[in-house]
């Protein structure tokens, strides 16, 4: 409190009586309002009633409804730092009983007060108590804070201590606390439990090492040593072999991993709760789509049927969430669309933050794959910023943003951060995830010169793929290692690297293959010199990106066949080239513009003026984010929803609304679905 309002407020406050000075007090140690009856009890003057309406009078409090308290905190603040320890104990203790004969009792104050009343037996009866009733309500944070501190502060029985770290556990994900918890989670798992909760306490610690990336073997082994101490919690059992069939540890074989998650699925009729079962059917697939495992098919359609395609509780958005991501990352992009649309929309209804965020994160990175590139811009740092305390969720987001920068600028600062972001990739175990923010760190690599840089990281990722055995999503960065090889001179190599490629996803459910493989050939026929193949293969590459929905890397496949087709004297090079330059300007990608800007104006074809930088506009056509909100409208969603479903302003979505409406020339909401309809079936 500054010290000159700390002065004037104890100085009114001297000029009370002695009855309304104890009101004020007691005000000061509740902090909020509360019900005057609460506030004369804690003050123990029998004069209350009087030294309330004294304290009013003053200004120092005021009436807010039935309840009294502070006019301001720091006031409050200034009154009770100037109170004696004995008497701040008194009033705590006074505070404490008062509280609990409300209705309903707040919990959690009666907690706060216990503690600095030094009552602690009775303050960890009262927190735990605390701590259940918000985890119930689903406010996590509040609930970790509350126990977090217990363990902290009080030398608690080993059941007692168990019993409370099994429940920070529990929440300290959602509340982003894993990486602070974790010295203190593994403190009491050094202590005497009963078996039961030495082996949940194993494994939620497990998650919090997964969550921060920290340690995966240890994780790996408290999982393993879990799994035989859970007999008795089939739900948690067939949780931790979920996590035991992540291919993230060095050295663990596909085969094991795969056993894992066979074991998970036999565990399942087990578990009793029908939800938790939705809930285990998502970490499953999740785990079996970047090893390219088909069953994953199987059990997506088991989680919509399961809940009628509209998750609506926390497990069930959970499941969407983590299928939608992983089918992102291998290239099944419009499952990846409907997952993720849905699970946003059930973690906005059940108004779950961090759920929110971790779903947007995974939205960013797919707008992001698919080319709605210019979507990114009202809300991607919004997300980044929020998530920040969450590594995992906040990486895909990153990957999204960081791409975006290098391809946009060109910068050399840009391709410093890639490089720092692929890394943290692989820091985090995202082995499923690096391959996007690898491909264009190779592209950009090979661009400037660094191909000794380059062809030791295609070493690093080839590690990882045989090692790991996450074909489906790698297949991303087939191409871009090909030409790295290729350019290093070891022509032979690249060969066996796309054979090997090719042999590996045969049989795997790898949708990226379709292009990624000739795309792949087309580089390797160029080099050997027969361009006839090469444009075959480039086109045929191209061809398939666009139908998995990827125009970025179609305009990229449809470049290479351009420059062949030049090295060809073919008429067909220049439409080809301008065809992909065309993508690059919608895409605002300003690197990939400026170079083949330079190859079309060179080969004398008719270039149009160069886009200076900004947001591109779209004349009479929807922007990507104005037909994402006529859309929504269109389906009856008010400007509000469409506000949290796209983490944009009221006021944002009313300007988008607005111009969509003048742009497809209609006056009502009611209108834009017809409206809409029309230019669908004019395409």
């Amino acid at each position: 409190v500054p010290v000159r309002i700390r002065d004037w407020v104890l100085e009114r406050v001297s000029r009370l009586a002695a009855a309304a000075r104890a009101v004020v007090e007691a005000a000061a140690v509740l902090q909020v309002s509360v019900p005057a009856a609460v506030v004369e009890a804690v003050s123990g003057t029998p004069d209350a009633r009087a030294g309330i309406a004294e304290a009013l009078g003053s200004g120092l409090l005021a009436e807010d409804g039935a309840a009294v308290g502070f006019r301001h905190l720091l006031a409050a603040q200034a009154v009770y730092e100037d109170l004696p320890g004995p008497r701040r104990q008194e009033l705590h203790a006074r505070a404490a009983t008062a509280l609990s004969d409300t209705e309903p009792v707040p919990l959690g104050q009666v907690a706060h007060h216990l503690r600095y009343a030094g009552q602690l037996a009775e303050w960890v009866v009262a927190a735990e108590r605390a701590a259940d009733q918000a985890l119930a309500l689903g406010h996590d944070a509040e609930a970790a804070r509350l126990l977090e501190e217990v363990l902290r502060q009080v030398s608690l029985d080993a059941d007692t201590a168990g019993r409370l770290a099994v429940k920070l556990a529990t929440c300290a994900v959602d509340a982003l606390r894993s990486k602070e918890v974790i010295g203190l989670l593994s403190d009491v798992l050094r202590r005497d439990l009963p078996r039961s909760v030495r082996g949940e306490l194993r494994f939620r610690l497990a998650l919090q090492l997964h969550e921060v990336g920290d340690d995966l073997e240890r994780a790996r082994r408290l999982c393993a040593e879990a799994v035989d101490e859970l007999d008795d919690r089939p739900d948690l059992q067939a949780w931790a072999m979920v996590v035991l069939g992540i291919p993230v540890v060095d050295g663990v074989p596909v085969s094991e991993c795969r056993q894992w998650l066979q074991r998970a699925l036999e565990t399942l009729p087990r578990v009793a709760d029908p939800t938790f079962q939705t809930f285990l059917l998502g970490k499953i697939a999740m785990v079996l789509i970047p090893i390219g495992d088909p069953v994953w098919h199987r059990l997506r359609q088991d989680i919509e049927e399961r809940t009628g395609g509209r998750p609506g509780n926390r497990a069930a958005v959970n499941a969407y969430w983590s299928v939608g991501a992983q089918a992102c990352y291998a290239g099944h992009l419009a499952v990846s669309r409907r997952m993720l649309t849905a699970a946003l929309e059930g973690a906005v209804s059940g108004e779950n933050r961090r759920l929110q965020l971790c779903v947007r994160s995974g939205l960013a990175l797919l707008d992001y794959c698919t080319g709605r590139w210019a979507a990114l811009d009202d809300s991607l740092d919004a997300v980044i910023e929020e998530l920040s305390g969450d590594p995992r969720a906040w990486l895909d987001a990153r990957v999204a943003a960081d791409c975006l920068r290098l391809l946009r600028s060109g910068s050399v600062e840009a391709y410093r951060a890639l490089a720092g972001t692929v890394a943290h990739a692989v820091e985090l175990g995202g082995v499923d995830l690096v391959w996007i923010p690898a491909s264009v760190w190779l592209r950009f690599a090979l661009s400037r010169g660094d191909v000794a840089a380059a062809a030791g990281e295609v070493d690093r990722l080839l590690g990882i793929l045989v090692d790991k055995g996450v074909w489906a999503p790698g297949m991303r960065a087939l191409p871009a290692m090909t030409e790295v090889l290729i350019a290093a001179g070891d022509l032979s190599r690249a060969r066996e690297l796309v054979d090997r490629f090719a042999n590996a996803v045969r049989d795997l459910d790898a949708p990226l293959a379709t292009a990624g493989v000739p795309y792949s050939h087309g580089h390797l026929e160029r080099a050997a010199g027969d361009l006839t193949a090469a444009v075959e293969r480039f086109t045929t590459a191209a061809a398939r990106y666009a139908e998995l929905g990827c125009p970025y890397e179609a305009a990229q496949a449809r470049e290479h066949a351009a420059l062949t087709l030049f090295d060809l004297k073919e008429d067909a090079a220049g439409p080809t080239l301008l065809a992909a330059l065309a993508t690059y300007r919608d895409l605002n990608a300003g690197w990939d513009t400026a170079r083949v800007t330079q190859v079309a104006r060179a080969a004398g074809l008719p270039v149009p003026a160069r886009h200076r930088g900004g947001r591109r506009g779209y004349g009479r056509e929807l922007s990507p984010r104005e037909r994402e909100v006529a859309e929504l409208a269109a389906g009856g969603r008010s400007n509000k929803e469409i506000a949290a479903l796209l983490y944009l302003s009221v006021n944002t979505v009313a300007r988008h609304l607005t111009a969509a409406m003048r742009k497809l020339d209609v006056r009502s909401r009611a209108a834009i679905a017809h409206r809409l309809a029309e230019l669908q079936k004019r395409r």
